[in-house]
């Protein structure tokens, strides 16, 4: 997996010159704007998985700035500002801010905002929804079934969570072509979007519907 990509959205150089140091010493991909319309820019081209993003910018007010992606992305910004009004902080949460530093600033605790942001976006992409097509089969993630196009021809396998040493094995070669097919197309759809799914926890269980 890549590592998370950072915009730093800031116009003090020395700000600049500490935060992307530290990021980056921490495994994190950076990439600085120091104005709000090259952010906007940024995130439009190439976005990023979280902003660190200060409200006093020379062209445009950072809450501007969160305003405008909030509109279009769900990504985390993290706000980190000199700002500490309580007035500032609620304005800037309320525009789709996900937290907010004030400087001066612990680097620990700007860094642990960052990993509690970021752990968010990692639990919400691991979490499965949609169908999947592969070949014969439609695996629908919401109703946690894989169902073959053919229906009247060959029954619908249903996945369930279970643990391992509860999964069972069906006789019919079918059966098991069907849950071999639902197993590569999940582990093909994981690899691709860098999901981590335990695919230790599932089983096909194929049956016959009801005449």
């Amino acid at each position: 997996m890549s590592a998370p990509r950072i915009l730093l959205v800031d116009d003090e150089v020395a700000i600049q010159r500490a935060v992307a140091p530290l990021l980056r010493s921490r495994g994190y991909e950076v990439e600085v704007a120091g104005t709000g319309t090259d952010a906007l820019r940024i995130v439009a081209s190439h976005p990023p998985d979280l902003i660190v993003l200060d409200l006093g910018l020379p062209d445009l007010e950072g809450t501007e700035v969160c305003r405008r992606v909030r509109a279009e992305s769900t990504m985390p910004i993290v706000v980190l500002s000199a700002r500490g009004a309580e007035a500032d902080k609620v304005q800037a949460l309320d525009l789709g801010a996900d937290d907010y530093v004030t400087k001066p600033f612990g680097p620990e605790e700007l860094l642990a905002r960052i990993r509690v942001a970021l752990r968010r976006v990692l639990s919400e992409e691991r979490s499965e929804s949609g169908r999947l097509q592969a070949g014969d089969i439609t695996i629908d993630y919401d109703r946690r079934r894989a169902l073959p196009q053919r229906v009247t021809t060959c029954a619908a396998a249903q996945i369930s969570t279970c643990t391992p040493s509860s999964t069972t094995r069906s006789g019919g070669s079918r059966k098991n072509d069907v849950a071999r097919t639902a197993l590569r197309a999940i582990r093909t759809k994981s690899r691709s979007r860098h999901v981590a799914m335990p695919l230790a926890s599932l089983t096909i269980s194929v049956s016959r519907p009801r005449k």
